[in-house]
């Protein structure tokens, strides 16, 4: 499935090919959270690109939701400062 390729592309380091699935997993399931959810995982694809502003902006969706984990928003804490 997408979670799959997703965790793929990752281990493979193909930061591009990780991004699409990941998005569209949270396209699909925005509600899903955990430390395996797309969005943590999407968070630390942008933070290999170094994309800050795409990290921050997976973060700023991620942390409101309830079961969200702390480290999710002491990164975004850092990302702000």
């Amino acid at each position: 499935g997408l979670l799959a390729l997703a965790k793929q592309s990752i281990q493979a380091r193909n930061w591009e090919r990780a991004v699409p699935p990941l998005e569209k997993l949270i396209d699909l399931y925005p509600e899903q959270v955990g430390g395996d959810s797309a969005y943590v995982l999407l968070a630390a694809v942008h933070r290999q690109q170094k994309n800050v502003a795409a990290e921050r902006r997976v973060l700023e969706s991620y942390v409101p939701k309830d079961d969200a984990p702390a480290e999710s928003l002491f990164r975004l804490l850092e990302l702000q400062q």
